[in-house]
């Protein structure tokens, strides 16, 4: 999904827009992701974002729909784990 368009509206409208960054401070972290899997891996866009934000943050949500939720996505070493994984179910 191409969120480019959602932000050019918002700036129009003068809303503030809120990015985060690998600095953030924060206790827990709700995470989005295409798919997880059943032991924490996340599929993202393959951009990297969330890692390098995640890199060393303590409590990380992974946050879904249970079809989501597969048995194996690839992952390399550079990924980053979810702590837990939130589903309606």
């Amino acid at each position: 999904m191409d969120t480019k368009a959602l932000f050019v509206a918002a700036r129009k409208q003068k809303k503030i827009i809120v990015l985060p960054t690998a600095d953030a401070k924060a206790d827990l972290y709700i995470v989005p992701g295409v798919a997880f899997d059943t032991k924490g891996n996340r599929l993202g866009r393959g951009r990297g974002f969330y890692d390098r934000l995640l890199m060393n943050k303590k409590i990380k949500i992974g946050l879904a729909f249970w079809v989501q939720v597969v048995d194996k996505v690839p992952h390399s070493s550079y990924d980053v784990p979810m702590t837990a994984l939130v589903t309606e179910k």
